[in-house]
């Protein structure tokens, strides 16, 4: 294990002082040998004596996917490794464009050292795990749908999303999961075919969401067809885990600060206030070979001051909401405010409660887009098998015209959402600027 993962590993970044020391490492490092921070950097006027810690963070320009992909990999990589001597993950994110993240084997153990100690701790604490991550993508190189990996803590087993629903609640089945896990909208799908073919036998210890955002009403349906605890980790590919669901307060995380320092950035770039949503910039801290320094994830929180009461994880622990969205999910009213996702989210809710779907909201309409055309049209897409019943469109309508009288918007059924290529479904999408 390399230094950075030795210091993660015994530490487990308990301290501030061990952040500083780690973060002084690598940013040395990537200023000394990565080419794209060395130029940028320099190009900033950034002096890498002057950088002691997290608290000189400020110092140094935001990186994006955009700007990374605009190199070279030569220039994202550290100058003496090879790409072939790399493992690499792909993401695909919010611009459809594939980026490959790169990490040696030593670096791929620890991120998923930290993710199966956390689904360990999830989960019970008990060992093997068979952990079954539904509706994965799997190459199509692949010679088989279902791919299964050995770990340390048991087994792996990838199901792709390109199997018919009824192979993969098969597949599912006979895995005998200890830890059911996915994107929200595949285990959702899932779910609902699940209860509309009476199925009940699939009974994991824990269902863990990750990757998109996890609705309340999409959690309640996962806790009642597989009769158990629902978690929800909050995870990019080009980090990792980042944080996971307080098992004490559900509408906050705690940050996984042996994988990343996280900045929660306003529309100027600086620091919000505590309680602000802002921007998410993550910095990963174990990753030498392709650094991400203040990368832009695009995701939209709030860092808290203090955990509410109810939470008794401790102390030191960093807190911030549960993630509401992106930032290009964020609608933009005809006065050109800024509205969060969360809004429009509680919206399509509190019409559907008005319509007496509440505790069934994923079986009556099994889910929703909501596209914005322009400044003063929105349009939502629901699946469902019929027309919106008029009493939540009447609802709706009227929850959107409290944000702005001049905002208007059209509600259909349709017979298919489309995800994106990563296999995710973008609940928000606004084009306008």
């Amino acid at each position: 294990m390399n230094k950075v993962g030795r210091i993660l590993r015994l530490k487990q970044h308990k301290s501030s002082s061990t952040i500083n020391t780690v973060l002084q490492f690598l940013v040395r490092e990537a200023y000394r040998n990565v080419p794209f921070y060395h130029r940028t950097w320099g190009a900033a006027g950034f002096r890498i004596d002057d950088f002691r810690g997290a608290q000189d963070l400020q110092m140094l320009p935001i990186t994006t996917r955009v700007d990374l992909l605009a190199q070279g990999l030569p220039d994202r990589l550290a100058r003496h490794v090879h790409p072939g001597h790399t493992v690499s993950r792909v993401t695909s994110g919010m611009s459809g464009a594939n980026f490959e993240i790169h990490m040696n084997r030593s670096e791929l153990a620890f991120r998923q050292f930290v993710l199966g100690k956390r689904m360990w701790h999830n989960s019970g604490r008990r060992l093997p795990l068979t952990v079954v991550q539904a509706g994965s993508w799997v190459p199509t190189t692949s010679k088989s749908e279902i791919t299964v990996r050995r770990t340390v803590w048991g087994r792996v087993i990838h199901i792709s999303r390109r199997l018919g629903l009824g192979e993969q609640i098969e597949a599912i089945a006979h895995s005998r999961p200890s830890i059911l896990t996915g994107c929200p909208s595949s285990l959702e799908i899932l779910a609902c075919e699940m209860h509309h073919r009476n199925i009940d036998h699939i009974r994991p210890r824990i269902v863990i969401a990750r990757g998109e955002i996890l609705r309340p009403q999409v959690r309640e349906l996962l806790a009642d067809v597989f009769a158990c605890k629902v978690t929800n980790y909050y995870s990019a590919e080009e980090i990792g885990l980042i944080a996971w669901q307080c098992p004490d307060a559900p509408e906050i995380m705690h940050v996984n600060r042996a994988a990343c320092v996280l900045e929660i950035l306003d529309s100027e770039g600086m620091p919000s206030l505590p309680g602000q949503e802002g921007t998410v910039v993550v910095t990963n801290l174990f990753n030498r070979t392709m650094p991400l320094i203040r990368y832009s994830l695009g995701d939209r929180s709030a860092l808290l001051n203090s955990a509410p009461a109810e939470c008794n994880c401790g102390p030191d622990v960093e807190t911030i909401l549960t993630p509401a969205g992106r930032t290009d999910d964020i609608v933009v009213l005809p006065d050109n405010k800024q509205i969060s996702p969360r809004v429009i989210d509680d919206l399509v809710y509190i019409a559907c409660v008005a319509e007496g779907m509440e505790s069934r909201f994923c079986r009556s309409i099994r889910d929703y887009q909501i596209v914005q055309d322009t400044s003063t049209l929105i349009r939502v897409l629901f699946l469902a098998d019929g027309a919106p019943p008029d009493k939540l469109v009447a609802t709706f309508t009227e929850g959107i015209k409290s944000l702005h009288p001049d905002l208007h918007c059209a509600l259909a059924s349709v017979s298919d959402l489309e995800p994106e290529e990563s296999g995710k479904r973008r609940r928000i999408t606004s084009h306008v600027e």
